[in-house]
């Protein structure tokens, strides 16, 4: 019964730091296009 506890720990866990990466680009290299395409 542990391991679906374990399970779904880890699975959300993935999604949070895939969420984490998504937010780290978005605002790292989106600004970046934005001021490069009215460049």
């Amino acid at each position: 019964m542990e391991w679906i506890q374990w399970f779904g720990e880890h699975f959300i866990g993935m999604f949070n730091a895939g969420g984490e990466v998504f937010m780290g680009l978005v605002t790292g290299i989106v600004p970046t296009l934005v001021v490069l395409l009215t460049f």
